[in-house]
C-alpha cells in the first residue's frame, strides 16, 4: 500500500536497483497519512486531540507540542494576512 503512494520515478529507481529502500521520514509520512485517512477521515486535528487526551505526556513533550502549535498558528496568521492584502 505504501509503495502505491510513491512517485513513479522513485518506484522506477527502486526497481532498477532491485532494492526496496524508502527513507524513514518518507515511510513515516506515508504511514501517518494512511492512518489519518483510515481512522480520522484524513483530518489531523481529531487525531492530535485524541493523542493529547489519551497519552501520558511529559512536561517537556507538552512544551514541545505547544511550541509547534504556536509556530503553526503564527504561520497561518501570516498566510491569512498576506491573502487579504
Amino acid at each position: 500500500m505504501l509503495l502505491r503512494s510513491l512517485p513513479r520515478a522513485t518506484l522506477g529507481l527502486m526497481q532498477r536497483s532491485k532494492q526496496c529502500f524508502i527513507a524513514k521520514r518518507d515511510c513515516v509520512r506515508l504511514a501517518v497519512r494512511s492512518f489519518l485517512q483510515r481512522v480520522f477521515a484524513g483530518s489531523a486535528a481529531p487525531a492530535l486531540l485524541h493523542f493529547v487526551k489519551e497519552s501520558k505526556l511529559t512536561e517537556s513533550e507538552l512544551v514541545e507540542i505547544r511550541e509547534l502549535l504556536d509556530a503553526k498558528l503564527k504561520t497561518n496568521r501570516k498566510q491569512k494576512k498576506g491573502s487579504m492584502e
